[in-house]
């Protein structure tokens, strides 16, 4: 094997540890920080609106009704 291509596989092996090392950190990141987060995307999301209140119809209580 030439030296260049051993030299483009281990950039190709640093490239990928340093993608492992990135992705291992945003998963301890979303562990430690995760209720936390949860909680505000929660709070920034408005609530679904409840089928009661739901201006439209549904086609299964148009079929109840005939």
């Amino acid at each position: 094997m030439s030296r260049r291509r051993a030299a483009r596989g281990q950039g190709l092996a640093e490239y990928a540890l340093i993608l492992a090392l990135i992705a291992l950190c945003i998963v301890i990141g979303l562990l430690l920080l995760g209720g936390a987060f949860g909680s505000s995307v929660s709070l920034a999301t408005p609530a679904p609106a409840s089928p009661a209140a739901s201006p439209v119809a549904s086609p299964a209580a148009s079929l109840a009704s005939s």
